[in-house]
């Protein structure tokens, strides 16, 4: 009996400090919401401060990087580019770069490019739908276009990130923008 009242209090402790985290919008759930959007603002996204590019704009590009740079920054509005290699050589640095020549070309305002890490354990239980609602209805003006890059890590840190870009595309002018370290 003891067991039992220990094991219900303890379950009644994380339903009730999840509950105070947990935030409903159009019916969705989505996990600590002023947080999230803090993370995108600041430390995910840092040219929404000071509307500089990433310093590795300036770095030397490597010899495919103008094919991706123009697939992202120069087609469709609407399709999804995804750049799949071996770890560490080079994806999210090259992200890094298409960034920064967005940036710095003016080809986005800094505020309507919105960067999204797997690696951020504060993200991974996030479905991708969710951020990219979050995204829409907190952080870029939807009628404008605005870019969405997806470092999505090691495969599948974000919950469902496959399976819903398949099954659904939000509606307005989007790029999703897909880097992974595993194949």
């Amino acid at each position: 009996m003891i067991r039992f009242f220990i094991q219900y209090m303890f379950l009644l402790f994380i339903f009730n400090m999840i509950e105070s985290n947990v935030k409903k919008y159009n019916g969705n759930y989505i996990f600590m919401h002023e947080e999230t959007v803090s993370l995108l603002k600041t430390e995910l996204n840092p040219w929404w401060i000071d509307g500089n590019p990433p310093p590795e704009h300036r770095d030397p590009h490597r010899l495919y990087y103008p094919i991706l740079e123009q697939r992202v920054l120069q087609g469709r509005k609407d399709q999804v580019v995804a750049l799949i290699g071996l770890r560490r050589t080079g994806k999210t640095h090259m992200l890094m770069q298409v960034i920064g020549s967005a940036i710095a070309t003016g080809q986005y305002n800094p505020k309507q490019i919105v960067f999204v890490s797997g690696d951020e354990p504060r993200l991974r239980r996030m479905a991708i739908l969710d951020i990219v609602r979050l995204i829409k209805r907190e952080l870029v003006n939807p009628e404008q276009d605005w870019l969405l890059i997806i470092d999505e890590g090691k495969a599948g840190t974000l919950l469902h990130f496959q399976s819903q870009l398949r099954a659904r595309r939000p509606a307005g002018s989007w790029h999703a923008r897909h880097s992974s370290r595993a194949v």
